[in-house]
């Protein structure tokens, strides 16, 4: 008996594989959206790892790659103590929580839509110098209220403002000036959360992409080949998204993000030359990203609405 279950954790990874034969696609992240009581909420940190884990072995056994894991609140404005320095204390711990469970948070938008504030940039040079894992944004536009120009400007000074105070300014990399992004949206540093609990999915697929494509086709034909293609390898994802939800209490499935986040191995560069069939930034780039873009939107998932030209990068 010990033989033959020996054998199945041997061959499991085997049988699995050969289910699921290398699509292409990664799943870069599942992202749950939490909302914290305070921001001393650590138990809905400890709930939501735990329901991510177990997602994560969803799509293991399903025979994908789960490459991290997350957790976005709702907008850190709503939530924040008066001051920068008890600020700091509570998000210590939380930074402490996420190295311990090994995710990354995001606590959404620094800054209520359209606010100008001095401490912005100070608040932010705290937050990269004493965490690690704590992801934040303000955001410069909305598709509800346009050009945000009070926060375009402390978006600018807080930019400014980590780059003299990280290392070679790699503390950017935690921070974003996010324009017209959505709630739900799985990929940092723009998430933020609204609504019920929810988690939804980004995949990192440049290869996918490039395995449909084919040079100079761009004729509506080839888009509906691309599109039955990655209908074909998104909705098995979908179907795992959707087993989640109905196995596990407290968490909805809210969409896939489409676009295509690039890999080291995984160049959204890559795939856009392969289907224009020149080198990037020649003339034929914006024809290339517009129809990958129109395909992307037409998939047939839940889609979390964030693809545009710039989320191809």
């Amino acid at each position: 008996m010990k033989i033959v279950s020996q054998l199945i954790l041997i061959l499991f990874p085997i049988l699995i594989s050969a289910q699921y034969p290398e699509s292409g696609i990664k799943i870069r992240t599942i992202t749950a959206g939490i909302n914290l009581e305070d921001i001393n909420d650590t138990e809905s940190i400890d709930k939501a790892v735990e329901f991510l884990n177990r997602a994560r072995e969803k799509y293991t056994v399903a025979g994908y790659e789960v490459q991290t894991i997350r957790i976005a609140t709702q907008n850190f404005h709503l939530y924040a103590e008066p001051t920068i320095a008890a600020n700091i204390i509570y998000l210590k711990k939380i930074d402490a929580l996420a190295k311990k469970y090994n995710v990354e948070i995001s606590i959404g938008q620094i800054l209520p839509p359209d606010t100008y504030s001095q401490e912005a940039s100070l608040l932010a040079i705290k937050i990269i110098n004493n965490t690690e894992r704590i992801n934040f944004s303000i955001p410069i536009s909305s598709k509800e209220s346009g050009v945000m120009p009070k926060s375009i400007q402390a978006a600018a000074e807080t930019i400014m403002a980590i780059a003299q105070n990280s290392e070679r300014g790699i503390g950017n990399f935690r921070f974003t000036a996010s324009a017209n992004v959505p709630p739900g949206t799985p990929f940092f540093p723009a998430a933020y959360h609204e609504g019920e609990n929810n988690f939804s999915i980004g995949l990192e697929s440049p290869n996918a992409l490039k395995k449909s494509l084919t040079k100079g086709w761009f004729d509506e034909r080839s888009k509906e080949i691309l599109k039955n293609d990655l209908d074909s390898l998104f909705k098995p994802i979908e179907n795992v998204a959707i087993d989640i939800d109905e196995t596990f209490d407290g968490y909805k499935y809210h969409g896939i993000d489409t676009s295509p986040a690039p890999g080291l191995d995984a160049s959204i560069g890559d795939a856009i030359e392969e289907l224009s069939g020149s080198p990037f930034g020649e003339p034929s780039t914006l024809r290339a990203c517009s129809m990958i873009t129109d395909v992307l939107k037409s998939i047939d998932v839940k889609n979390v609405d964030t693809q545009d030209l710039c989320c191809l990068f």
